[in-house]
């Protein structure tokens, strides 16, 4: 499950472990940093000395003023110089940090259980790991390149003025910054519930667009290219009002800033003028801490544009910092051994499970698949005889009881070593968005363009790939859906047999398929039955009439088994199933 949300500053303090590999060129930068807040702050004082030592009565006295208006542009260069130099360092720290980040999120979530990506929405999962990878990078830019130059800027001004000027002119300017920044903090509050109901709303938009275009046939199916377009258009509704909403709350904050900065800035100009009448101050100095409060309130503006921002990817960044450590349900033992598989037996021993706890799949459930036999399971739908398959596989774990491959609790090894062993074609085959020679290589990377089409040929698809205008390229489209079922299903076999696996499960592989392509299969598989241990999940009889062993299930338990013959001569369940499916 996801740990509790966290503080902003624990979030803040989450992203430094990704700085660890570039701390020299971190420091370098900030070092740099320094060195051009202390430009910026030193240009107005070198401006201030030109107006005050400027005299157009003699020409002579024009070298001061020329030699600081050198110096003064020799400053401007430079600092736009090392801006740049600072700007192209971060910048490929930015960007590795967004991949590593995404990857990290890749990896992660594809190590999570099964339940996990049943329970979400795979359109908001996306848009999350989106965000977060790009709220890395605006944290990184907000703290190197608004936060810190402006604490850096502040505190070489305040120090000029304390050294130079008056107390209540310093006091003035820090009155100003620090109302200026309490009431971002407050007021950052205002929009932050704001944002992250139009993050959750945009995440649904997502969502319903991913979700709709995915069922694009179903859709076709009922006619319902209406109620989807009202649906989505609802949730857009919604997303609009909250947009104006957020839009308001940033207008009226902007609004504060620029109140306090003008009573600031008049406050300063009166005190300013008032020390030019009196003598204490000349019109040098009026400049300087003109041009000084600017310079601060500039960056102030615009720290208070970059707190939104920040607090926005702090919002942003959360959700990837809570999915990070969101713990996969299924995880290896830390003792966890790679299985060292020698006849490929399984066992199912006193076996319960079910998805929860109050429905209950398979209960006291006990079977033996021999090494290198053919085990059939048969029953009505809900009987429980897909989910041997997830178990297998240690989607789940089971409440009580265990499940042994060649004498080992599956449990006690890595699930890596397990997952290599077993291949499935599953009874939806679903495809990737690729070509056919792809989809069919995805069983076995390692696999020659022989072998492939050597699978090809075993599963009865060869020739159709070939009659293809593309052939082996041929684009399968999203989920396959260019491809028909039992094309689909052919793939699926092909590359399942590929993998060259020990153990084969087939949960309703051959449903899609033509009764003479169904039997070339059948054929097939069983010219191999001696090389693989087979666990076959069947709806038509016709196909395991040949299986070593016909397990009939009914509510999560056996309630007949035996041979094809034998079960028939029982006259009981299954030798009903047999007379209906032969009307």
């Amino acid at each position: 499950m996801p740990t509790s949300s966290k503080s902003s500053f624990q979030v803040l303090l989450s992203t430094l472990p990704w700085l660890r590999d570039y701390q020299y060129r971190i420091a370098f930068i900030l070092f740099l940093l320094i060195v051009i807040k202390a430009m910026t702050v030193t240009m107005p004082v070198v401006f201030k000395e030109i107006i005050d030592n400027f005299d157009t009565t003699t020409n002579a006295i024009l070298i001061l003023p020329l030699a600081l208006l050198l110096i003064y542009g020799g400053l401007q260069i430079s600092q736009a110089l090392l801006s740049g130099l600072r700007r192209a360092m971060i910048a490929p720290i930015e960007a590795e940090m967004q991949r590593r980040l995404s990857m990290n999120l890749f990896d992660h979530l594809h190590k999570l259980s099964l339940r996990y990506h049943l329970e979400r929405k795979t359109g908001g999962v996306i848009k999350d790991m989106s965000r977060g990878s790009y709220a890395l990078v605006a944290l990184i830019s907000a703290l190197l390149f608004i936060i810190l130059p402006v604490l850096f800027e502040f505190l070489f001004a305040m120090g000029l003025l304390v050294s130079k000027y008056s107390w209540n002119l310093t006091f003035v300017v820090l009155v100003t910054m620090v109302v200026f920044g309490v009431y971002m903090f407050f007021a950052s509050k205002w929009f932050l519930d704001t944002r992250k109901e139009l993050n959750e709303q945009s995440s649904e938009k997502s969502n319903i667009a991913s979700d709709s275009l995915l069922n694009y046939e179903t859709v076709k199916y009922f006619n319902n290219e209406e109620r989807e377009s009202k649906a989505y258009n609802k949730v857009w509704k919604k997303w609009v009002k909250l947009d104006i909403k957020f839009d308001r709350s940033i207008l009226l904050v902007f609004l504060g800033q620029q109140l306090i900065i003008a009573l600031g800035v008049t406050a300063i100009l009166i005190l300013s003028s008032q020390g030019i009448v009196a003598k204490e101050m000349s019109v040098g100095d009026l400049v300087l801490i003109n041009a000084l409060f600017l310079q601060l309130t500039a960056p102030m503006v615009m720290l208070g544009i970059q707190l939104r921002h920040f607090k926005s990817s702090l919002v942003d960044m959360q959700k990837a910092v809570d999915l990070l450590n969101t713990e996969p349900e299924i995880q290896d033992k830390k003792d966890a051994k790679p299985l060292l598989i020698e006849n490929a037996d399984i066992q199912f021993k006193n076996v319960d499970f079910g998805y929860d706890e109050k429905r209950i799949i398979l209960k006291d459930f006990n079977l033996t698949i021999p090494a290198n036999k053919t085990v059939a399971i048969v029953g009505k739908s809900g009987a429980g005889k897909s989910t041997l398959t997830r178990l297998l596989f240690r989607f789940y774990d089971v409440n009580s009881g265990r499940i042994e491959v060649d004498g080992e609790d599956i449990r006690d090894i890595t699930q890596n070593s397990l997952r290599q062993i077993l291949a499935i074609v599953p009874q939806d085959s679903i495809l990737f968005n690729n070509s056919i020679y792809f989809n069919l290589a995805y069983g076995n990377a390692n696999a020659s363009k022989k072998e492939i089409e050597e699978a090809a040929k075993m599963a009865q698809i060869y020739d159709f790939i070939e009659a293809l205008p593309e052939k082996w390229e041929t684009k399968v489209g999203e989920r396959g859906l260019k491809l028909s079922g039992g094309e689909k299903q052919r793939v699926a076999i092909a590359r399942a047999i590929l993998k060259q696996p020990k153990i084969l499960l087939l949960d309703e592989a051959t449903s899609s398929l033509d009764s003479k392509t169904e039997k070339a299969i059948q054929n097939t598989l069983e010219s191999l039955a001696g090389q693989y241990t087979t666990l076959i999940i069947a709806h038509r009889l016709s196909s395991i009439v040949h299986a070593d062993l016909i397990v009939v299930m009914d509510d999560g338990c056996i309630i007949e088994q035996g041979q094809h013959q034998a079960l028939l001569q029982q006259n009981g369940v299954y030798a009903e199933m047999w007379q209906v499916q032969q009307h």
